[in-house]
């Protein structure tokens, strides 16, 4: 379906106070995150919406694993870590992996939530409005707390939208951390292989030796 609306990033809404707006995407966050994966014979699976199961893990640790696996063999490939780099990174899942089991309930994330991807519509008032959340090709079954690690829409807004600020448990506070230092991989990745930014890409390098640091200091 056609719906005429245009992106939150766009331009024309540059001028307008979208506090509202955000409150909005908060509260339809929190629905996403109500819908639950369970297969055809009741069982709870985790990982990706991929109609072709590729992805489809019985644990939430399970699927981190692999998750880890596949975006330092992604960066190795195109010499963005060192081996040394890679097999640190590798001991993160490991490390927490009781962490991780604390998760047995697999929600539904949208993990890329940021405005270009909220549709923004004029209702019959004439008032701005979240029309639709499109993008949902990452979207990922496990752990609410993999979408508050991503800063892109995370605001006041935002939180009073969904109905709760951040997580201050520190095994939460700690998978954030865990959650973050993938989205950092992936972000070198990505910037160096779709966009081919340089800049960023290094960028991405950089904060991801960060948070390996900060996450294996003890271990």
């Amino acid at each position: 379906e056609y719906l005429d609306s245009v992106p939150m990033s766009h331009e024309s809404l540059n001028e307008i106070d979208k506090t509202p707006l955000y409150e909005k995407v908060g509260m339809y966050a929190k629905k996403i995150h109500e819908i639950k994966s369970i297969s055809e014979s009741g069982e709870k699976r985790f990982g990706w919406v991929h109609p072709c199961g590729k992805w489809d893990y019985p644990t939430w640790r399970e699927f981190v694993n692999a998750y880890f696996q596949e975006g330092v063999s992604k960066c190795f490939e195109l010499s963005l870590l060192t081996q040394e780099q890679c097999d640190r990174i590798m001991t993160v899942p490991k490390i927490y992996a009781s962490l991780l089991d604390e998760i047995t309930e697999p929600n539904m994330t949208h993990t890329d939530l940021w405005e270009p991807n909220v549709l923004i519509v004029k209702n019959d008032c004439g008032e701005y409005d979240v029309g639709a959340i499109i993008d949902l090709d990452r979207a990922i079954f496990g752990d609410v707390e993999i979408e508050f690690s991503l800063p892109w829409m995370m605001n006041e807004a935002f939180l009073r939208g969904y109905g709760r600020g951040f997580s201050e448990k520190e095994n939460d506070v700690t998978r954030r951390k865990i959650y973050g230092l993938l989205y950092q991989i992936f972000g070198s990745f990505i910037f160096e292989s779709e966009f081919e930014n340089p800049e960023t890409r290094d960028y991405y390098r950089n904060e991801t030796e960060k948070f390996l640091q900060e996450l294996i200091k003890n271990y």
